[in-house]
């Protein structure tokens, strides 16, 4: 996977190899209709949402964090060294989530943000 998604990227001209314009967010909430609390559920020992964290920081592709709308999610994930950022619990979509992440980190209009 790794190799694949560097080949892709390579393809950009704004994308370099030390990735250091490149933000990755993951959208996690707590509410799952179908499934409740799905993020946390424990494979392996750890939450759900971790794994996903962790398949893209080995991919190398940027700065990788998970946008939250629970402490819950901020708790489970911090003990396994994940960074997150808390946002609001009423957001429509996962890209209405990435959007404020975004505002709160202060990231430039320059920075190239992958919702994952």
């Amino acid at each position: 996977m790794r190799k694949f998604i560097s080949a892709l990227l390579g393809k950009f001209k704004w994308f370099k190899k030390d990735s250091s314009g490149v933000v990755v967010i993951i959208p996690a909430r707590i509410g799952s209709t179908r499934l409740p609390g799905k993020v946390l559920l424990p494979i392996n020992g750890k939450p759900l949402v971790w794994h996903v964290y962790n398949a893209c920081k080995r991919a190398g592709i940027g700065k990788v964090m998970v946008a939250v709308d629970h402490k819950s999610i901020t708790s489970a994930l911090t003990k396994h060294g994940a960074i997150t950022v808390l946002t609001s619990p009423f957001h429509n979509s996962g890209t209405d989530r990435i959007l404020e992440a975004c505002d709160k980190l202060r990231l430039s209009e320059d920075t190239v943000v992958l919702n994952v």
